[in-house]
């Protein structure tokens, strides 16, 4: 124990801020195995995981190619963040999919399709991002299938383009819809949005 203790002592001189916090979260597990007198899985104690971690941040290809320092991820599926790690069956399918070419907007009709089909809704459309799924989505609240309004944005003429939304809920992500062409209208209480819904609203 005093070993592995003095190696992590050796380690954390090394570190800069990210990787400190960082290892601190593995530490906390680490410690954890050490208090039953375990090891992490595959007989590697904490110590040694904590090299592993330390080797991981400072030679991956984000460091190698760019210059970049991972994080570990320590949150939910966060896009700006990197998302997640997909799944092996995921990424065959991508190794497989990038040797053929089929037309995108087919492509876009069937898997929205079976997408649909899967979470049982009435329809879906796969997106690049909750951002851009949103300015779809105000798109769609601001031209309907008018084919001239489609063409129009992100510059409606129209007087139909108000989007309420709660003062307190604002958020960065909601000038998707100013982007699409909304006028963003704040309202705070159920008798507020309820008095601002009006030929206007989109």
């Amino acid at each position: 124990m005093r070993e592995s203790g003095k190696q992590v002592s050796n380690i954390g001189n090394q570190l800069n801020r990210r990787q400190f916090f960082g290892l601190g979260l593995f530490g906390a597990l680490a410690s954890g195995c050490a208090t039953r007198g375990a090891t992490m899985s595959g007989g590697t104690s904490g110590a040694e995981a904590a090299v592993v971690v330390k080797q991981a941040l400072d030679d991956n290809i984000y460091t190698r190619m760019l210059g970049l320092k991972p994080h570990l991820p320590a949150m939910d599926h966060i896009t700006y963040l990197g998302g997640s790690r997909m799944p092996s069956e995921v990424m065959q399918a991508m190794i497989e999919a990038n040797k053929h070419f089929v037309d995108m907007h087919e492509l876009t009709r069937a898997a929205g399709a079976r997408l649909a089909e899967v979470i049982g809704a009435e329809a879906a459309l796969v997106t690049g991002g909750s951002f851009s799924a949103m300015i779809l989505g105000a798109a769609a609240c601001l031209t309907g299938n008018d084919q001239a309004k489609i063409d129009a944005l992100p510059h409606p003429t129209w007087s139909k383009r108000e989007c309420l939304t709660q003062t307190s809920g604002r958020f960065g992500y909601d000038r998707a819809y100013r982007a699409a062409g909304m006028t963003m209208i704040n309202v705070e209480t159920r008798e507020q949005f309820a008095n601002a819904i009006n030929s206007n609203t989109a």
